[in-house]
Protein backbone atom coordinates (compact mmCIF):
# COMPACT_ATOMS: atom_id res chain seq x y z
CA UNK A 1 0.00 0.00 0.00
CA UNK A 2 1.46 3.51 -0.92
CA UNK A 3 0.81 6.42 1.30
CA UNK A 4 1.44 9.66 -0.22
CA UNK A 5 1.99 12.84 2.30
CA UNK A 6 2.91 16.36 0.94
CA UNK A 7 3.88 18.64 2.88
CA UNK A 8 3.77 22.71 2.00
CA UNK A 9 3.31 25.93 4.18
CA UNK A 10 3.81 29.98 3.75
CA UNK A 11 3.80 32.63 5.82
CA UNK A 12 0.59 33.78 6.91
CA UNK A 13 0.80 37.34 5.73
CA UNK A 14 3.62 38.23 2.59
CA UNK A 15 3.83 42.14 2.02
CA UNK A 16 4.91 43.13 -1.56
CA UNK A 17 5.15 46.37 -2.85
CA UNK A 18 3.17 47.92 -5.92
CA UNK A 19 4.54 48.16 -8.43
CA UNK A 20 7.58 45.74 -7.94
CA UNK A 21 7.40 42.51 -9.61
CA UNK A 22 7.74 40.02 -6.62
CA UNK A 23 8.44 36.07 -6.45
CA UNK A 24 6.70 33.86 -4.27
CA UNK A 25 8.61 30.51 -3.28
CA UNK A 26 5.84 27.71 -2.01
CA UNK A 27 7.91 25.04 -0.55
CA UNK A 28 6.30 21.44 -1.05
CA UNK A 29 7.91 18.32 -0.30
CA UNK A 30 6.58 14.12 -0.23
CA UNK A 31 7.86 11.24 1.73
CA UNK A 32 8.38 9.30 -1.74
CA UNK A 33 11.28 10.70 -4.36
CA UNK A 34 9.99 8.55 -6.82
CA UNK A 35 6.52 11.25 -6.75
CA UNK A 36 6.22 14.06 -8.83
CA UNK A 37 5.13 17.19 -6.69
CA UNK A 38 3.45 19.96 -8.71
CA UNK A 39 1.10 23.41 -7.75
CA UNK A 40 -1.96 24.28 -9.38
CA UNK A 41 -4.14 27.13 -9.09
CA UNK A 42 -6.99 25.88 -7.26
CA UNK A 43 -10.32 25.77 -9.32
CA UNK A 44 -14.23 26.43 -9.13
CA UNK A 45 -14.74 23.05 -10.91
CA UNK A 46 -11.71 20.78 -9.20
CA UNK A 47 -11.95 17.14 -8.72
CA UNK A 48 -13.86 17.37 -5.43
CA UNK A 49 -15.55 20.38 -5.91
CA UNK A 50 -15.02 24.52 -5.75
CA UNK A 51 -11.82 24.37 -4.19
CA UNK A 52 -11.29 27.90 -3.46
CA UNK A 53 -14.97 29.73 -3.17
CA UNK A 54 -14.62 33.53 -3.67
CA UNK A 55 -11.06 33.59 -4.34
CA UNK A 56 -10.14 31.70 -7.35
CA UNK A 57 -8.37 33.59 -9.93
CA UNK A 58 -7.99 35.97 -7.05
CA UNK A 59 -4.56 37.68 -8.10
CA UNK A 60 -4.53 39.52 -11.42
CA UNK A 61 -1.74 38.89 -13.91
CA UNK A 62 0.00 36.47 -11.67
CA UNK A 63 1.79 33.61 -13.19
CA UNK A 64 2.61 29.73 -11.17
CA UNK A 65 5.26 28.18 -12.27
CA UNK A 66 6.95 24.88 -10.80
CA UNK A 67 10.24 22.87 -11.26
CA UNK A 68 11.45 19.86 -9.83
CA UNK A 69 14.87 20.40 -7.52
CA UNK A 70 17.64 17.92 -7.78
CA UNK A 71 18.85 17.80 -4.51
CA UNK A 72 21.27 14.92 -2.92
CA UNK A 73 18.72 12.34 -1.45
CA UNK A 74 17.41 13.93 2.10
CA UNK A 75 17.42 10.75 4.30
CA UNK A 76 15.73 11.01 7.53
CA UNK A 77 14.41 7.99 9.50
CA UNK A 78 14.58 5.81 6.14
CA UNK A 79 12.60 8.14 4.88
CA UNK A 80 13.41 10.24 1.47
CA UNK A 81 11.91 13.52 0.56
CA UNK A 82 11.14 14.31 -3.10
CA UNK A 83 11.10 18.54 -3.87
CA UNK A 84 8.89 20.77 -5.91
CA UNK A 85 9.83 24.56 -5.95
CA UNK A 86 6.54 26.23 -7.20
CA UNK A 87 6.53 29.99 -7.64
CA UNK A 88 4.36 32.68 -8.10
CA UNK A 89 5.20 35.87 -9.98
CA UNK A 90 3.41 38.83 -9.51
CA UNK A 91 3.64 42.61 -10.05
CA UNK A 92 1.97 43.86 -7.16
CA UNK A 93 -0.98 46.18 -7.63
CA UNK A 94 -4.11 48.07 -5.73
CA UNK A 95 -7.52 46.80 -6.37
CA UNK A 96 -9.40 49.66 -8.29
CA UNK A 97 -11.86 50.10 -5.52
CA UNK A 98 -9.07 50.52 -3.09
CA UNK A 99 -8.02 53.55 -5.43
CA UNK A 100 -11.32 54.96 -5.68
CA UNK A 101 -11.47 54.82 -1.52
CA UNK A 102 -8.18 56.68 -1.07
CA UNK A 103 -7.05 53.01 0.62
CA UNK A 104 -3.27 52.98 0.38
CA UNK A 105 -2.98 49.43 -0.35
CA UNK A 106 -4.88 46.03 -1.49
CA UNK A 107 -5.04 42.38 0.22
CA UNK A 108 -5.54 39.63 -1.90
CA UNK A 109 -5.76 35.94 -1.16
CA UNK A 110 -4.93 32.82 -3.12
CA UNK A 111 -5.64 29.56 -3.43
CA UNK A 112 -3.24 26.76 -5.06
CA UNK A 113 -2.98 22.75 -4.68
CA UNK A 114 -0.28 20.92 -4.23
CA UNK A 115 -1.03 17.51 -5.35
CA UNK A 116 1.65 14.52 -5.79
CA UNK A 117 1.46 12.07 -8.57
CA UNK A 118 2.76 8.66 -9.39
CA UNK A 119 5.46 10.39 -12.08
CA UNK A 120 6.15 13.19 -14.36
CA UNK A 121 3.52 12.48 -17.01
CA UNK A 122 0.87 11.05 -14.88
CA UNK A 123 -2.76 13.60 -14.92
CA UNK A 124 -4.44 11.87 -11.60
CA UNK A 125 -2.79 12.77 -8.69
CA UNK A 126 -2.44 10.49 -5.62
CA UNK A 127 -3.16 13.40 -2.74
CA UNK A 128 -4.31 16.71 -2.95
CA UNK A 129 -3.38 19.85 -0.05
CA UNK A 130 -4.96 23.10 -0.32
CA UNK A 131 -2.86 26.03 0.61
CA UNK A 132 -4.63 29.22 1.00
CA UNK A 133 -2.15 32.44 1.23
Amino acid sequence: MKYSFIVTGSLPIIRVREGYTTVIQIPAADWDLTDSVRCRWASSAGAAGDECGDICQNLPNANLSQRSVIFPMIHVIRCIFSNSDCTITWTAVRRPYDIIFGRLSSTYVVAIMVEDFVNSISTIPMSSVPLQM
